[in-house]
């Protein structure tokens, strides 16, 4: 057995919920002598940390020595890896069926896997009330000893305490480091340590680290899980013991990120996604700047304190690809296309097939936002070879890609080479898009399709049997540009500057004359004028033509109907972009708008009622747009209403 760590064995005696945990003593579980143990735990946790550095085989070598069960556990960890990253096919179907049986039709393997789990969140809750007990009891004690020891200069025992202090503030940054003589930092750095909810190791162990890390990577991550899923799910969670903490997950994963090994860099990654991800994706956020944020306010973007935590990991990691996608991520959430892509561009090579998919991936989504057509479609089918869920929508986008670039041409000049390639792009239009929805159903989700699995089936059906009536081709029987319809089911309009927007605005000129194609035409362009900060136009619009629409204005065979709840969403947008006080997170680097209706311009006083007034309205329109009745893609033009109603909550 291991031993067990002296913050552990201490925290076994406290009152609270580490009473009830119950724990061999150190001095009876070592299979090791100290020294033996620390070095076998290093062995192992720096040979899995190469994976981090795209460096497989090096791990696989540095493990291959040792016997120690500290490498039999990294043994594990990184067969996992490598079936997750790597999309091994045999192993990857025996870690999904361990790992999401939750997400079986099997009743009998839901109820398995939800036992495993909860098992797994109570024993890291009992973990991290462990710590936190015991910090509470001597955090003060801790205060008030070090001053003292700092102006009465004794040597002896009084020394040795200042020296461990020394070495658990260096420990709280993830690694040995030179220790700080200042007092002053040394109280704030004591008072961070006692935080509710963070466990911090005590001493320089590498057993301490390893648990302390990997315990707020691995409970920070299911609380996070837990605080997103949905409103209905979440409370039945609650009734079996699952209590989703999002503000308590962040702290801790940014805590974990600060370690220097596997835990740290797993938890890095898990910020970059949640962070230049989710967040993101959603448009009505917590201001930057604001006190809070600066007081590392979890629920706002943390733009700077992201981009130090990549450089220090791509310093650590410099040869792996997955530190340059995050890099691009983050150049396009500035509104940086051109440095995205060149920097995805150059991210290639991995030995882990994932991570090529997440660089192909990226691309395509890069590219779709910059109207790069062809870029566009030859990433999303270079997809398909490379990932197998989704492939439906990796066609249809390929598809829509190349209607773009056919209806450009045919706009332009009309010479003949002109029109050959037109015609070019046409014929991979209409392969592309009547291959989508052969590829639905191989995989799904709880027994049912992917939403984007139904939209892109619907829409094929629909501009068929259009084409079919009146007699013209599939490509001329689309509406309503599919491209632009995706961008902004991506979230793209976010990550354009205002030229690639007033190109979408173009690509926006004309429609059809069917209801939802209308208003699917007005929401597109009013959340382009709303990122262009043409602010009255984009309510204008939305009050003409979509706010005054029915639930069932927009219901009927292969229509779409999530545009009419979406309206209420982006109105509520541009009611939080219209405060004195709206600071936006992610500024926009290039392009520019001399427009006077920006209403941010020249606004230096922030006044209050008025912004509480706007807050209140705006909430009314995400009220409205939660109680909505079901309609397509439900669930992730959600994602984006719950995090404007969290945030309201937080204003």
């Amino acid at each position: 057995m291991f031993r067990v760590p002296h913050f552990l064995s201490r925290a076994r005696h406290n009152d609270g919920a580490g009473s009830a945990v119950s724990l061999p003593s150190s001095s009876s579980a070592q299979s090791l002598d100290s020294q033996s143990e620390s070095e076998a735990l290093v062995s192992a946790l720096d040979a899995v940390e190469l994976v981090l550095n795209d460096d497989i085989a090096g791990a696989e070598a540095g493990l291959a020595g040792g016997t120690s069960a500290f490498h039999k556990v990294a043994f594990g960890t990184l067969a996992f890896l490598k079936a997750v990253l790597g999309a091994e096919q045999e192993a990857e179907a025996q870690v999904m069926m361990a790992v999401v049986g939750v997400l079986s039709e099997s009743l009998t393997e839901s109820i398995r896997a939800f036992y495993r789990l909860r098992k797994a969140y109570l024993s890291l809750d009992a973990l991290a009330r462990m710590e936190e007990n015991y910090l509470k009891n001597h955090s003060a004690q801790q205060l008030d000893e070090k001053p003292g020891l700092m102006e009465n200069g004794n040597g002896g025992a009084d020394e040795e305490k200042v020296t461990a202090s020394m070495r658990a503030t260096s420990l709280q940054n993830g690694h040995a480091g030179k220790p700080e003589l200042d007092v002053e930092k040394k109280k704030k750095a004591t008072t961070t340590t006692t935080a509710p909810g963070i466990i911090t190791a005590e001493s320089h162990s590498p057993l301490d680290v390893f648990i302390c890390s990997g315990t707020n990577l691995m409970f920070g991550v299911l609380n996070l899980l837990i605080s997103i899923v949905p409103p209905a799910f979440s409370k039945l969670l609650a009734i079996v013991g699952f209590h989703g903490d999002r503000d308590r997950a962040l702290k801790m994963l940014w805590h974990a990120s600060e370690f220097h090994n596997i835990n740290g860099g797993l938890a890095a990654l898990v910020l970059f996604g949640w962070y230049n991800g989710l967040l993101g994706f959603c448009d009505i956020i917590p201001d930057a700047g604001s006190t809070d944020a600066e007081n590392n306010d979890t629920s706002a973007y943390p733009g700077p304190r992201l981009e130090a935590l990549l450089h220090e990991v791509r310093q650590r990691h410099p040869k792996s690809p997955i530190w340059m996608i995050e890099e691009a991520r983050m150049a396009s959430s500035r509104c940086d296309l051109n440095s995205a892509l060149d920097l995805l561009s150059h991210a290639g090579g991995s030995t882990l097939k994932q991570v090529e998919a997440m660089r192909m991936f990226e691309t395509s989504l890069d590219s779709m936002y910059a109207h790069r057509y062809e870029l566009c479609a030859d990433s999303f089918v270079k997809c398909v070879d490379l990932n197998a869920w989704s492939q439906a929508m990796y066609y249809f986008v390929a598809g829509a890609a190349h209607v773009e670039a056919y209806r450009e041409l045919l706009s332009s000049t009309s010479n003949k080479e002109t029109k050959a390639k037109a015609e070019k792009h046409k014929t991979l239009a209409e392969q592309y898009i009547r291959t989508a929805p052969t590829k639905v159903g191989k995989k799904k989700m709880m027994g049912r399709q992917l939403p984007f699995d139904v939209f892109v089936v619907r829409k094929v059906t629909k501009w068929t049997e259009r084409a079919a009536h009146r007699g013209c081709g599939l490509i001329e029987a689309i509406g309503v540009s599919p491209l632009e319809e995706m961008i902004y089911l991506w979230g793209g309009y976010k990550k354009m500057d205002d030229a690639n927007l007033e190109h979408s605005l173009r690509n926006l000129a004309c429609v059809l004359g069917e209801i939802d194609e209308k208003a699917s035409l007005a929401l597109l362009r009013s959340v382009i004028l709303r990122n262009l900060r043409r602010y009255d136009e984009s309510m204008a619009l939305l009050k003409t033509e979509l706010l005054p629409l029915s639930p069932h204005a927009l219901r009927g065979a292969h229509r779409d109907d999530w545009p009419a709840p979406a309206a209420h969403h982006e109105m509520a947008v541009n009611l939080w972009m219209l405060r004195s006080g709206y600071r936006p997170s992610h500024a926009r680097t290039t392009g520019s708008n001399t427009n006077t209706n920006s209403h941010h311009s020249n606004i230096t006083i922030v006044d209050l009622a008025a912004d509480a007034v706007l807050v209140q309205e705006a909430k009314t329109h995400l009220t409205r747009a939660k109680n909505w009745d079901r309609y397509e893609l439900e669930a992730r033009l959600g994602i984006k209403v719950t995090a404007g109603l969290n945030t309201h909550r937080q204003y």
